[in-house]
Formats: C-alpha cells, sequence, structure tokens
C-alpha cells in the first residue's frame, strides 16, 4: 500500500517507526517535486524571454540586458527574505510548536510587506535614472560592442550555470547518500 505525503509526514514526526527505503524515496519525491517545477517553469520562461529577444534588435537587446540586473537584484533580495522566515517555520513545526510557527508567519507577513513596500520606494526613486544611465552607457559604448559584452557574459553564465548544476547535483548525491546508505 503506498502512503499519502501526509501519511508519510506523520509517520516522520513520530518517529513511530524507521521508514522502508521506498518510503523515504517517496516522501523525497513529494517534497521535491513542487520546487522542480517552480525550477522548470524558471528555465521555460527564460528560454521564452530569450525567443521574444531574438526577433529583436540588438539595442533592444542590449536595453533587457542592463534592465535584468535590476530585476534580479530584487527578486534575489526578496528569496533570501523569505529564505529565513521559511526556516524559522520549519523549525517551530519540527518542534511541534504550531501556534509559534503561526506567530513566525504573522511576523513574516508584517515585515514582508514592510520589506516589500521599501524595496518598492527603493525601485521608483532609481526608476527615473534609469532611462539615462542607460542611454548614457549605449553612447559611450555604441551597440556593437555592448552586444559583444552580453555576448561573452551569455557565455561566462552557461558556464557558471553548469558549475553551480554539477554542484547541486554532487549535494544531492552526498544528501542522499547520508540519507538514504548512512
Amino acid at each position: 500500500m503506498t502512503s499519502t505525503k501526509d501519511e508519510l509526514l506523520a509517520m516522520v514526526r513520530r518517529g513511530a517507526r524507521n521508514m522502508t527505503l521506498s518510503e523515504k524515496l517517496r516522501l523525497t519525491i513529494l517534497l521535491s517535486l513542487p520546487a522542480m517545477v517552480a525550477q522548470l517553469s524558471s528555465v521555460a520562461m527564460q528560454i521564452i524571454d530569450a525567443a521574444m529577444l531574438g526577433h529583436l534588435g540588438t539595442r533592444e537587446s542590449a536595453m533587457v540586458g542592463l534592465v535584468s540586473t535590476s530585476i534580479w537584484l530584487f527578486g534575489g533580495l526578496c528569496t533570501a527574505f523569505a529564505s529565513g522566515f521559511s526556516v524559522q517555520v520549519a523549525h517551530k513545526v519540527g518542534a511541534e510548536d504550531l501556534a509559534g510557527a503561526r506567530h513566525v508567519i504573522r511576523q513574516g507577513i508584517a515585515a514582508g510587506l514592510l520589506f516589500s513596500v521599501t524595496l518598492s520606494a527603493i525601485g521608483v526613486a532609481i526608476a527615473p535614472s534609469l532611462p539615462v544611465l542607460i542611454v548614457s552607457w549605449v553612447l559611450a559604448y555604441s551597440v556593437n560592442s555592448l552586444g559583444k559584452l552580453l555576448g561573452k557574459i551569455n557565455i561566462i553564465q552557461k558556464w557558471f550555470n553548469r558549475i553551480v548544476a554539477t554542484a547541486f547535483v554532487i549535494v544531492g548525491c552526498y544528501y542522499c547518500y547520508i540519507f538514504f546508505i548512512s
């Protein structure tokens, strides 16, 4: 009989018995599936963005390349902020302190609202100067050299993606070894 995710998680919380290897694998897959789908959708969106930019000219691609770093910065800050609260909630749930977990969630929502308002204010403050910076950059370095630079950055990014992917696979194998074999 296959157990549901909730049953398997309840087994882990209670520590009633040791889980079999197939139960551990099933739980690992069930818990990691949403993260895998999120990563796949992110990659799909990047492919769609690249395909849409392929029809534009060099100047438009350069403009998008310059603005995308700001978007990545704000997205990374939001992700880092959310990760801190999710770890605290996980600790509270693991300790079976559901009231404390709800309290941390409320704090996270309030702090997230404050953080997002602050980031929005910063974004609104720098937004008027971004076109001036972009135009001055384009005028200073010309569109052609900027396109070459973005091409080189794209190559570097592909190598970093490969290195990070390899590191994640190695770490994943290490944790699988520790979790399932040790």
